[in-house]
């Protein structure tokens, strides 16, 4: 039989989809075209390429996929993986029912994954492809120890509400009272606690919930439905499970949340109905994800893609439509192609600087500093990984280069590694503290260690005059500000402040002396500070020449230049080449009394250039 032959598609917003008829044994497959804005009937698919059905999660490097083929009546035969092969076999019978469409939009079958351009035109279309189908079908594996025990859990829990109600309290008391009622017997299966917990614990650590694309397909989706067994089941079950165990009060449930390992997992999971309620405008979900870098922080960070450009074309699904962006995949670029195209998008769009705060080092030579290498890692960046942005949230809204944007006329896209931009060194920094913070603290405040920064003042920071308790209190009253980017500057407050800096620090230590996290917990969050626990990890405290304090990446060492920069909200931390002419990029910081621009005393056209590679 002849291999089936791709014909372009014969309008932007056409796709291809496979129809599914006839038997589970003896199926019958056809690929027809149909149009988005026609709005017709299909059901997606969302699964891995790999099959690891049958054996241990393994990173995602490259294609290891065995092959087989599948017939196209009348046009020859399609070369899928055998893996996709047991899914559609296996999936037969759900869409040959008579509610079911019969259609169904798989990426390895419907884009000819030959053409670069199809390619990438068909990754703009995914919103509007999630989006538009009726279901979305969740292949998360096979496995028929845990999979019935895992449908026996949801089937005893009953009804929930559907994935997109705002959940109340009270329907979160009432699942916590079912799940209760559920691990304290043994069911009319036999089932126990320790089944549950093991199906919970096999669900959370499938490769599945690792793959980058997963996200957007079930973000997206109207319907995003699991297969267990022969059974579909509603995603949103398995969340709020996980949800209630993880932030349940009760001591039974904290003992269940104890056994589920895998933290990350977990966060993986509960990530996905986060970046739903933002994408659909949730003023709650505001704080984590304040802008599509923040999505792309935290989304692709934990994911895996066999191909390395996926890191961010998995993603641009997420671009909101007032954000300005546009990006669009291109696969005809190398990675490191792709990463700089991205950068220099981000700059163009935007004018502003803001993805300098991601910056994480690289090894790749064709990486320049100023570039996202999203293949880096916190374990791989060592000191070079930035942690969370410094700045470019709303919560906040500095503006160090008094809003002034970089020149997008300037940027060079003609291949070069460098990247030009203008402002100010304002300062040199002088000492470094040896203290950083490895780990998201249990109420963020712990991570403060203000007793340890005021100790190491004498050790690393000699220049600071402590030695009396009135200006050992001048000088805590600045490190705690620092630590906590607590500069609220000359802009006016909606609510004023409930409590002084003085104030804040006294919570602060009662609850280092009490470990108990009231009122500390809330006041602080209530006046400034609902991200600071995010914003400490993986900082240094520092200390400028002009004796000004500043908080930045743990990469950062005496002799760097503190600098402010036109189209980046918060000062950039410079380290000087060896040529001395170019420059490389440490990360954002925080730097006392440059936070708003109050000393920027230069015109545009007086701004120093920085070539930065």
């Amino acid at each position: 039989m002849s291999a089936y032959q791709y014909s372009p598609c014969s309008t932007p917003t056409s796709i291809r989809l496979l129809a599914v008829s006839g038997t589970q044994d003896a199926p019958a497959y056809a690929i027809e075209e149909v149009d988005l804005t026609e709005t017709p009937r299909f059901e997606a698919l969302s699964y891995t390429w790999t099959d690891y059905d049958d054996q241990e999660p393994e990173p995602i490097v490259g294609d290891t996929n065995t092959y087989s083929s599948i017939p196209i009546t009348g046009a020859g035969s399609l070369r899928i993986t055998v893996h996709l092969a047991r899914i559609l076999h296996h999936i037969h019978g759900l869409l040959v029912q008579s509610e079911s469409s019969g259609k169904i939009w798989i990426d390895q079958i419907a884009v000819n994954q030959h053409d670069l351009d199809e390619r990438g035109h068909q990754v703009s279309l995914m919103s509007r492809i999630y989006g538009q189908a009726e279901r979305t079908l969740m292949w998360i594996g096979m496995s028929t120890g845990h999979a019935p025990v895992l449908l026996d859990l949801i089937k005893e829990l009953g009804d929930l509400p559907p994935l997109d109600i705002l959940w109340t309290d009270a329907m979160h008391k009432d699942l916590e009272s079912k799940l209760l009622t559920v691990f304290s017997r043994e069911n009319k299966t036999g089932y126990k606690t320790a089944q549950y917990v093991q199906a919970l614990n096999w669900a959370l650590g499938r490769p599945y919930f690792k793959r980058a694309w997963i996200v957007q397909e079930v973000v997206l989706s109207t319907r995003p439905t699991m297969i267990l067994g022969t059974m579909p089941s509603e995603i949103s079950i398995l969340y709020r499970i996980i949800f209630v165990i993880s932030y349940s009060s009760q001591p039974a449930l904290q003992d269940i949340h104890s056994l589920i390992p895998d933290q990350i997992a977990v966060d993986r999971l509960l990530s996905m109905d986060t970046a739903r309620r933002w994408l659909r405008g949730d003023p709650t979900r505001s704080t984590l994800y304040s802008d599509f870098l923040d999505v792309l922080f935290w989304l692709s960070s934990s994911r895996e893609a066999s191909d390395p450009r996926d890191a961010i074309n998995a993603f641009l699904a997420f671009q909101k439509d007032d954000s300005g962006l546009d990006l669009v995949a291109d696969y005809r670029l190398s990675n490191a192609q792709a990463y700089r195209k991205f950068c220099l998008d981000m700059a163009q769009k935007t004018g502003s600087l803001a993805f300098l705060g991601l910056v994480r080092g690289s090894a790749d030579v064709e990486i320049p500093s100023w570039t996202i290498d999203w293949r880096v890692d916190v374990s791989s960046a060592g000191d070079r990984w930035q942690g969370y942005r410094i700045g470019d949230t709303p919560h906040y809204p500095y503006a160090a280069a008094k809003g002034r944007p970089i020149q997008t006329n300037e940027i060079n896209r003609a291949g070069d590694m460098r990247f030009v931009v203008r402002g100010r060194i304002i300062d040199t920094v002088q000492s470094v503290s040896h203290i950083t913070r490895e780990e998201i603290a249990t109420f963020g405040v712990e991570n403060v260690r203000l007793a340890e920064e005021m100790a190491n003042l004498r050790s690393t920071m000699p220049t600071m005059d402590v030695d009396t308790p009135a200006k050992a209190s001048v000088e805590k009253e600045r490190v705690f500000i620092t630590l906590l980017s607590h500069d609220l500057g000359p802009r006016p407050r909606v609510e004023p402040l409930q409590y002084t800096t003085g104030e804040l620090i006294s919570m602060y230590e009662r609850f280092v002396e009490t470990k108990t996290p009231e009122p500390v917990s809330e006041a602080v969050h209530k006046e400034k500070f609902p991200q600071m626990n995010l914003r400490l990890i993986h900082k240094r405290l520092f200390l400028g020449s002009k004796q000004l304090f500043g908080l930045g990446p743990k990469a950062v060492r005496p002799g760097d230049c503190i600098c402010i920069i036109h189209g980046s909200t918060v000062p950039l931390l410079l380290r000087r080449c060896e040529n001395e002419k170019d420059w490389t990029v440490v990360g954002q910081c925080y730097y006392e009394s440059w936070m708003y621009g109050e000393k920027v005393d230069w015109e545009e056209d007086e701004a120093d250039e920085f070539v930065l590679v």
